[in-house]
C-alpha cells in the first residue's frame, strides 16, 4: 500500500513537471528589437563575473531565449517608426549610466499615437482623394471612373497590406468594402 501511494505520488509531481514544462515551451521569444538590446547590452558590459562569465557569449542570440510577457507582434508602420525614429522619440533620463549611451527607452504610446495618426491619415486620404476624383470625372467618360476606383482599391490594398498585419481574408474584406463605397459614387448621377 505505501509502494502504491509513492508511485501515485510521484506521478502527480511528473504530470504537474511535464504540465509546466509544457507551458514553458509554450511562451513565445522576445521581439527582435527587445532581444537585439538585450544582447547588446550584455555584450557590451559584461556585467558577469566568475562561473557566470560566459553566460550570455553566443555570438547570436540563442532561440532558447524566453519572454514572460510579450509585447504583441507590432505592425510594420510600428516597426518602421520604432526602428527609425524611436532616438527620436526616447526620454532623456539622467539615472542613466554615461556607459549606455547606446540603449535608450521610448514609450510605446508615443509611437502608437503617431502610428494611430499616420493609419487615418492615409485612410482619409485615400477615401476622401477617391471621392473627390470619382466627382471632378464626368458620368460620360465612365472608363476614366472604373479606372480611377482600380487604381484607388489598389492603392488602397497596397497601403493596408503594407503597414499593417492584416491577414489575407481581412485585407480583402477591407478592400471590398472599400471599392463599395467608391462603387456607389461610380452609379450615382452627378449634378
Amino acid at each position: 500500500m505505501k509502494v502504491l501511494r509513492r508511485v501515485r505520488e510521484l506521478m502527480k509531481e511528473y504530470e504537474e513537471t511535464l504540465l509546466r514544462h509544457s507551458h514553458i515551451i509554450s511562451l513565445p521569444q522576445p521581439s527582435s528589437q527587445s532581444l537585439t538590446a538585450f544582447w547588446t547590452f550584455f555584450h557590451t558590459k559584461k556585467p558577469f563575473y566568475g562561473p557566470s562569465y560566459s553566460l550570455f557569449s553566443s555570438p547570436a542570440p540563442s532561440s532558447s531565449v524566453l519572454t514572460i510577457n510579450p509585447n504583441p507582434d507590432p505592425d510594420r508602420l510600428t516597426t518602421l517608426i520604432a526602428h527609425y525614429f524611436g532616438y527620436y522619440l526616447s526620454i532623456p533620463n539622467s539615472d542613466r549610466p554615461p556607459s549606455w549611451d547606446k540603449l535608450y527607452y521610448f514609450p510605446a504610446k508615443r509611437v502608437a499615437n503617431i502610428v494611430a495618426f499616420l493609419s487615418i491619415s492615409i485612410t482619409a486620404i485615400l477615401l476622401m482623394g477617391a471621392i473627390l476624383t470619382l466627382y471632378f470625372i464626368p458620368s460620360s467618360q465612365m472608363g476614366r471612373r472604373v479606372a480611377a476606383i482600380g487604381a484607388f482599391t489598389t492603392a488602397f490594398t497596397v497601403a493596408v497590406g503594407l503597414l499593417t498585419n492584416a491577414k489575407r481574408g481581412e485585407i480583402f474584406g477591407i478592400t471590398a468594402a472599400y471599392a463599395a463605397v467608391l462603387v456607389v459614387f461610380l452609379s450615382a448621377p452627378l449634378p
